[in-house]
């Protein structure tokens, strides 16, 4: 990818305009070139050429992804948290509904409305943790 490519990408998500205001562009672009894809090429996370301007993902980019999403206060990121929560809500449900004993005691509309609590509350716990930066990103 060409730094102005990823310099244009960064820019628009920022201001959230497609194309995004020059001066943003520009100032994205030099801070890329002359700051952070030094840095990130000196650990080798990208590959960046600075006489031809361009940037490579090597492979230890992958080891920094986990970092780079948002974590709960337990650890844990809040997609492994929903993963968890519907494969055990699958499993469950899939219990229920195959008379596994102690499991199918329960009726499975019951355990339906279980599961859907616990992901509406694993919901709102998510937005209140949140909540500064979507009111933030509300308000401009």
């Amino acid at each position: 990818m060409t730094l102005h490519d990823l310099s244009q990408e960064v820019a628009a998500r920022e201001t959230g305009q497609a194309p995004p205001p020059k001066a943003i562009r520009e100032s994205v672009y030099n801070s890329l070139h002359q700051t952070h894809l030094p840095k990130l090429d000196e650990l080798g996370i990208v590959h960046y050429d600075r006489d031809a301007r361009t940037v490579q993902v090597r492979k230890r980019a992958r080891d920094i992804d986990r970092y780079m999403e948002v974590v709960t206060g337990y650890g844990v990121t809040w997609s492994e948290l929903y993963r968890t929560i519907g494969v055990g809500s699958l499993t469950i449900l899939l219990a229920a509904m195959l008379e596994v004993p102690f499991i199918s005691a329960v009726d499975p509309l019951l355990w339906v409305v279980i599961f859907l609590s616990i992901f509406s509350i694993t919901i709102a716990s998510q937005l209140w943790s949140n909540r500064w930066l979507i009111l933030r990103a509300l308000v401009g």
